[in-house]
């Protein structure tokens, strides 16, 4: 009954200390090349469309995002 996406990276995972600041606009841990505002983003368009996102990390192995919708 839902869709299930789900985007894994093997890239050492987010530090602990960050994982508030994960959906906040202008957060960002890339300096000048960031502007903080993709995740945000991404979170505003799965919840505007009735979805939820949630995030699985772990320093080393790496992150996990999954998104959810409902099936049409």
């Amino acid at each position: 009954e839902k869709v299930v996406i789900t985007i894994r990276d093997t890239a050492g995972g987010i530090p602990k200390e960050q994982m508030k600041y994960l959906f906040e606009p202008f957060h960002s841990t890339k300096g000048e090349k960031g502007t903080g505002l993709g995740l945000y983003i991404t979170k505003q368009l799965v919840e505007r469309n009735n979805g939820k996102i949630s995030v699985k990390t772990e320093e080393g192995p790496g992150t996990c995002f999954v998104l959810e919708f409902k099936a049409l």
